[in-house]
């Protein structure tokens, strides 16, 4: 068993002697089992002691691995491409009920961008009803504002007594679209034709004719 002991020994000493970093260790280490009388078993144990302290460095020194990240998977799932249409479609139909119809617009074409809906029926469908109502409110904002100014301009007309000039003013009111029949403007325009006629008579009628 010593015999086998020291055969591996050997071979272990015989790789470390080719090692080049290592060579001054071994040399020195030769070097002191020469110095120490000549007996086998303190040979042996300075090579001993050298494998040992060449274990324990390369433990220490050995270059570790360095850790690779791993790479981040930047795929669409297909879960993930119908859960970004459906988030897409709720949100343009909740803008749709709090008649936010521009950003209904921009959610349904957010829909219709999504990998594989680029043709999908019902986000066209629905895109092409929120720019319908988009477009009605602008016209409405646009008429509501033009009957407020007639309305406005008329009212003024009365109190300065430019009846005639009041008389166009209610009557421009309801020429705005979707304003035609409106019992405000058509209660003002009547007001103002009345005290337009009064004011003419009293004009005709004045003392000395």
């Amino acid at each position: 068993m010593i015999q086998t002991l020291v055969q591996e020994l050997e071979k272990s000493y015989a790789w470390l002697h080719a090692q080049p970093l290592w060579q001054l260790l071994l040399a020195m280490a030769t070097l002191g089992s020469f110095v120490i009388p000549r007996v086998r078993f303190t040979r042996w144990l300075c090579i001993m002691g050298t494998i040992g302290l060449f274990v324990v460095a390369s433990m220490i020194w050995a270059p570790q691995p360095m850790a690779v990240p791993p790479t981040p998977d930047t795929s669409v799932t297909l879960e993930e491409e119908i859960t970004d249409y459906d988030k897409y479609m709720r949100d343009g139909e909740e803008y749709l009920q709090e008649k936010s119809y521009y950003l209904a617009v921009l959610s349904f074409k957010d829909a219709l961008k999504v990998p594989t809906y680029e043709d999908n029926a019902a986000a066209k469908e629905k895109l092409a009803e929120a720019k319908r109502l988009d477009e009605l409110a602008k016209t409405k904002k646009h008429n509501d504002a033009a009957y407020d100014k007639h309305m406005r301009d008329g009212k003024e007309y009365l109190q300065e007594k430019s009846y005639y000039q009041a008389i166009l003013s209610f009557g421009n009111a309801l020429k705005v679209p979707t304003y035609e029949d409106n019992a405000a403007a058509k209660e003002k325009l009547a007001e103002a034709r009345q005290l337009d006629e009064e004011k003419k008579s009293n004009e005709n009628t004045q003392p000395g004719d």
